[in-house]
């Protein structure tokens, strides 16, 4: 039996108790009730603190990588590390045959190992692809993102087994073309965006070209961030 005494303590405590745990419940953000401007500006500021990454670049359809358009980029996977570095490996296709090349950016400078000696050569000055800008604050993922219209946030979704947000916008195609290239047709590109909920770190992004005869996807996948 509890001595009546004890009770008014035993309250006390329950209280204090209570009102400690709705202050600490107080003190952090609701992530649920984030809308799209907020996720997508912390994830802007993820990627801004990200230093490196391994990233994977698919290409649905037809994407040429030189003025003659001999050569068709397909996939690219690799590494890249700020400012300006990256090593990746392409699949690229040539006089349709698929050839595997090797490339890497050193300070903005690229170079392609050739195939044929294995030696490393400086790549020709019409190459339209340098995986090191994705980190370009001028022509990257982050200038891409602060030219984003009509943003939306679509729900939550799984991406490369991460619960992330999606987000969907458009852009202007010339705002893309530093680190694309001229690889869309259209004026305006679908946007799609994953953000992991726990951190804000961008997964992947998407470039839809919907406007052009062949409709073209530029799909971009970041893990290891760090």
């Amino acid at each position: 039996m509890i001595h009546p005494r004890v009770i008014p303590a035993l309250i006390a405590i329950s209280l204090t108790v209570s009102v400690v745990l709705a202050g600490c419940a107080g003190t952090g953000d609701d992530d649920e009730t984030l809308d799209a401007d907020e996720i997508l500006s912390r994830a802007t500021e993820a990627f801004s603190d990200t230093e490196s990454a391994r990233f994977e670049l698919d290409i649905d359809g037809s994407i040429g990588i030189d003025e003659e358009g001999m050569l068709q980029l397909g996939a690219v996977e690799g590494e890249i590390e700020r400012p300006a570095n990256a090593r990746a490996d392409a699949s690229v296709q040539f006089a349709g045959s698929s050839v595997s090349m090797e490339m890497t950016a050193v300070d903005g400078e690229m170079y392609l190992r050739n195939i044929l000696t294995g030696e490393w050569e400086r790549a020709p000055g019409d190459l339209q692809y340098d995986p090191a800008l994705i980190f370009d604050d001028n022509e990257g993922i982050s200038w891409i993102i602060d030219q984003l219209e009509n943003l939306e946030l679509e729900g939550e979704d799984t991406v490369q087994g991460v619960d992330s947000r999606h987000l969907t916008a458009t852009v202007d195609t010339s705002v893309v073309r530093g680190l694309t290239g001229d690889f869309f047709e259209g004026d305006t590109l679908d946007v799609d965006i994953w953000v992991a909920a726990d951190d804000f770190r961008l997964m992947r992004v998407e470039l839809h070209d919907t406007e052009a005869a062949e409709p073209t996807t530029w799909r971009l996948n970041l893990s290891n961030h760090n």
